[in-house]
């Protein structure tokens, strides 16, 4: 069985949040496949969706009445807060109310804590990986127990000081943190990113979402 997936984006950014689940979302499906978690899939074909500014629950109504021949709809929106409690609250009830059963059941929520870039900072040796930054004694940014990359406050800015103040290993050009989204989509570790609360919530309603196009 084939399957198409839209991602929507809480960012416009062609390089950031999107090419990170471009290449995250696929290896999860394998992942969940190979695990049991669900019946196999032959291709997931990914394509990006756009919502108009404006009324988050309005705005992403239309989008998903609009794409709704996608097989699933993941919407994301980072949580900007320690917990997911208030963008489910007032963002994903209200728009999951005013949706019929048969949609909201191929919707999938994707909401980091505190943002995208904490998943990120899951996997430090993934990260040291794609960006080529020579070993540093400080790897602060990236914690010990990998779920509490929730509580960095702004891993965003925190990555970004990392990389300027970090060489890379020979001659490389320096990069900067829109270089990594990408490739970490396709090299972090997903049994790390399973420790990570917000990370289990998403595989688990991805999990659910497959499951039910199979009764």
């Amino acid at each position: 069985m084939d399957i198409t997936i839209l991602i929507t984006t809480e960012d416009t950014s062609e390089y950031t949040t999107y090419p990170f689940l471009e290449k995250l979302v696929p290896r999860l499906i394998d992942e969940l496949v190979e695990s049991g978690g669900c019946e196999p899939y032959f291709d997931a074909n990914l394509e990006r969706g756009f919502y108009e500014s404006g009324p988050f629950i309005e705005s992403m109504k239309e989008l998903v009445e609009k794409n709704s021949g996608y097989t699933l709809i993941l919407i994301h929106q980072d949580a900007e807060a320690p917990s997911q409690e208030n963008v489910i609250k007032y963002k994903f009830n209200p728009l999951f109310e005013v949706l019929s059963d048969s949609i909201t059941r191929r919707l999938v929520k994707v909401i980091p804590v505190r943002m995208i870039e904490a998943w990120l900072c899951a996997d430090s040796e993934a990260f040291h990986r794609v960006s080529y930054l020579d070993d540093v004694q400080d790897n602060s940014v990236f914690p010990n127990n990998t779920k509490n990359v929730k509580s960095i406050q702004d891993p965003k800015s925190e990555l970004k000081q990392y990389i300027s103040k970090n060489p890379r290993t020979g001659k490389r050009r320096r990069i900067n943190l829109n270089d990594l989204y990408e490739p970490l989509g396709s090299k972090v570790n997903i049994a790390k990113l399973k420790k990570v609360p917000a990370f289990k919530e998403f595989r688990k309603d991805l999990k659910n979402a497959l499951n039910a196009l199979n009764p």
